[in-house]
């Protein structure tokens, strides 16, 4: 298969408005994920601009086998400020939590913390940057609900507002049912791969217009294939096996850094 290219457009809508993608079990939606994430870390997309990314991820799709990226197994023990690295520029951080409030606290504190760093450096025109947050098994972390109510608010505020200091976010679910309707709105930019759900299909209708004809597609696909939506274009995309080199680099667990190794 030759090398697959990104059409410059659509690199443009994912800086632009962040990235949704979904897909059903096995139908490859990590293996893009990684694809994209590897992309920019290694510069051959959005080459032209700093570019870091930040991946969650609680199921350990990402920690045996990706690009040479620092990342830390962050578990209840780990202490945030103390054990928690927030200051590496790309970073992996595997959630090890059988409850969802934990891995969503954590989050919640690492994007503030990206927040309020950028707010700073934008005030003194110093925000020359741009953060990807890469949230893996989206429907635990901003779920139907998640946006409502006092406890939405700080996720309504950086989904909305996050762009405005260079924060945008690629969130990766199986079920568009299951994420949050605002969430998804705000993004603007949609990978589908295949569903077959009518759920799932009336939600991508709803997304990408009845008469789009994707909401049909998408039950055709293949493992690895995608159709790209920016609210006025589609384009297919099939997306290459990803194969890692090597793994990740393991710069801490629990709360003790205990290597240092960085990236050349």
């Amino acid at each position: 298969m030759s090398e697959l290219v990104l059409d410059p457009e659509i690199q443009k809508d994912i800086l632009r408005t962040g990235l949704v993608i979904l897909a059903g079990k096995s139908a490859g939606k990590s293996v893009a994920a990684k694809w994209l994430a590897s992309q920019i870390l290694q510069k051959k997309i959005l080459s032209d601009m700093d570019v870091r990314v930040k991946i969650t991820d609680s199921c350990q799709n990402w920690i045996h086998s990706f690009d040479p990226i620092p990342s830390q197994i962050v578990t209840k023990e780990t202490r945030y400020l103390r054990g928690i690295d927030e200051n590496e520029p790309n970073m992996l951080y595997d959630l090890e939590f059988n409850d969802t409030e934990s891995a969503i606290q954590i989050i919640q504190k690492l994007l503030l913390h990206d927040l309020t760093v950028n707010r700073e450096k934008k005030m003194v025109g110093k925000l020359n940057y741009w953060t990807f947050y890469v949230i893996e098994e989206a429907q635990n972390i901003i779920g139907r609900y998640a946006l409502t109510g006092r406890k939405g608010e700080f996720w309504l505020k950086i989904i909305s507002e996050g762009r405005n200091f260079n924060i945008s976010f690629i969130l990766i679910g199986q079920r568009a049912a299951d994420i949050s309707a605002q969430a998804i709105e705000r993004a603007q930019g949609y990978l589908l791969g295949r569903m077959t759900g009518d759920n799932d299909r009336a939600k991508v209708k709803r997304i990408c217009g009845s008469n789009s004809g994707i909401d049909e597609d998408i039950t055709k696909l293949k493992s690895g294939e995608f159709i790209y939506y920016n609210g006025a274009k589609s384009w297919e995309i099939k997306f290459p096996l990803y194969e890692p080199k090597t793994k990740p680099i393991l710069v801490g667990i629990g709360g003790e850094v205990y290597c240092r190794e960085r990236l050349t």
